[in-house]
């Protein structure tokens, strides 16, 4: 039987991007980057950058890289402006990458989130600060595959096209945070999602399922875990603060590639 929690609401789904192909866009011609306090600007107006140069720094460590390549318009404490020049350089790779997902220890995952800048992609939340929250506390990590929004389907999508490196990006956060089992929240009618994870991880990988009936707003995190364990979380603190990490499967994404590339 699907999961589900008390309450919510069920939308009609008119999706005409289900089955289409991912797809990048165009970057415009000129972006604006809002910092949070605490960010402190590693460039000056004037400055050219590389797509992928590190630009912003917090106390933690914790960076931001510019999406672009080109010329700073404005760098003050609440934004930086660049002015894109559409030429194709990017800034090195780290050469400080780790190898293998055994090297990856608690610390150095940590790190590297920081220093990759990786973010929730919904909450926007730094994945350091999820991860260093909840460790020691948690024996499951929730791996969210469902779409937050009616409307959307790219969650969807960005699990066909990259099962592969989910499986091994689910495999170094529970191998670093010492957890066994990561539960994979997927929407009951599509059971071809499961199937694209599946050819990638092998029966004790510790990956299960739990196939959920989708219902809105299924994006928030108490309401996924009451679902899943039909237990009532309290609003007054954070879910992963109590032993209970909720990632989306793009983060978990974002950060394998972040770690594959440098």
């Amino acid at each position: 039987m699907a999961m589900k929690f008390q309450g919510g609401i069920k939308l009609s789904e008119y999706r005409n991007t289900k089955k289409l192909p991912i797809t990048f866009i165009d970057r415009p011609s000129v972006i604006t980057l809002g910092l949070d306090n605490g960010h402190c600007s590693l460039v000056s107006a004037g400055d050219y950058v590389k797509k992928y140069e590190k630009i912003v720094l917090d106390e933690d460590g914790f960076t931001v890289s510019s999406p672009i390549t080109g010329k700073v318009l404005a760098a003050e404490q609440k934004y930086i402006i660049i002015e894109n020049s559409y030429q194709p350089e990017i800034a090195p790779p780290d050469d400080e990458k780790p190898s293998t997902i055994e090297e990856i220890t608690f610390e150095k995952l940590i790190n590297y989130s920081k220093k990759y800048g990786v973010t929730g992609t919904f909450s926007g939340i730094p994945l350091h600060k999820k991860l260093t929250e909840a460790y020691g506390k948690c024996e499951r990590l929730i791996v969210s595959c469902v779409e937050s929004d009616p409307s959307s389907g790219h969650v969807r999508a960005m699990v066909r096209l990259h099962a592969r490196e989910l499986v091994l990006g689910i495999k170094i956060i529970l191998r670093a945070m010492g957890i066994k089992k990561a539960v994979m929240a997927l929407d009951k009618k599509y059971g071809e999602d499961y199937d694209a994870i599946k050819k990638h991880a092998e029966e004790k990988s510790g990956i299960v399922p739990a196939f959920i009936s989708i219902k809105y707003p299924v994006g928030c995190e108490r309401l996924l875990l009451n679902a899943i364990y039909n237990t009532e979380f309290s609003s007054d603190t954070e879910v992963w603060r109590i032993g209970y990490p909720v990632l989306s499967a793009e983060t978990v994404i974002n950060l394998y590639l972040a770690l594959r590339d440098g």
